[in-house]
C-alpha cells in the first residue's frame, strides 16, 4: 500500500512523458496541433543524383578510344603492397583533400579502391571541389584487372 501511494505521488510530481518522434528527422511535438497530427512540414527538395560511377568495360572503351584518363588508387599503403594498376597515381583516400594540386581538373580522373565504395565518396568530394570528370570505378581494382589491365607490385627496399 505504501508503494502504491509513493508511485502515485511520484507520477504526480514527474513531468509528463513525451513520446519520441519518428525517425524522420522531425522535431518532437511541442504544440497541441502537433500532438493532434497536424500535417508534417513540406519535405525539402532532394538534390538530383549525380552519375559518379564508371564500369570497367566503359573505362576500357575510354582508354581504347584515346581518352586522357588518370587512374588514382586511393587505397591504403598496406593494400597497395599487394599490387596496383600500372601507371596509376597512388594517393591514399585521407590525403586527397591536402593533395588536390596533384590532380588535374582538365582530365578524366577515375578513382579506384578495393571494391568501389571509398572511391565513390572521393569522386563525389572531387566533383564538389570542381573536378567535373571525377569518376568511381565500379567493382574497384578487381573489376579493372579482369579486363586485362596491367598491374605491378611496388618494389621493396632490400636489406641495408
Amino acid at each position: 500500500m505504501i508503494r502504491r501511494l509513493a508511485r502515485k505521488l511520484l507520477d504526480h510530481l514527474r513531468p509528463p512523458r513525451i513520446p519520441s518522434a519518428p525517425s524522420t528527422g522531425r522535431p518532437l511535438p511541442t504544440t497541441r496541433d502537433a500532438w493532434q497530427g497536424a500535417p508534417p512540414p513540406a519535405a525539402e527538395e532532394e538534390e538530383p543524383e549525380m552519375d559518379l560511377e564508371v564500369s570497367a568495360s566503359q573505362l576500357k572503351e575510354w582508354v581504347e578510344a584515346g581518352k586522357d584518363v588518370l587512374l588514382v588508387d586511393i587505397r591504403e599503403p598496406y593494400e597497395v603492397a599487394q599490387g596496383f594498376v600500372s601507371g596509376a597515381l597512388l594517393l591514399p583516400m585521407n590525403s586527397v583533400p591536402g593533395r588536390l594540386d596533384a590532380l588535374p581538373q582538365d582530365k578524366v580522373i577515375v578513382l579506384y579502391c578495393a571494391a568501389g565504395v571509398r572511391s565513390f565518396g572521393v569522386a563525389h568530394y572531387l566533383r564538389e571541389q570542381g573536378y567535373p570528370e571525377a569518376w568511381s570505378l565500379v567493382g574497384g581494382i578487381g573489376a579493372w584487372l579482369e579486363t586485362g589491365a596491367a598491374w605491378e607490385r611496388p618494389s621493396r627496399p632490400g636489406p641495408g
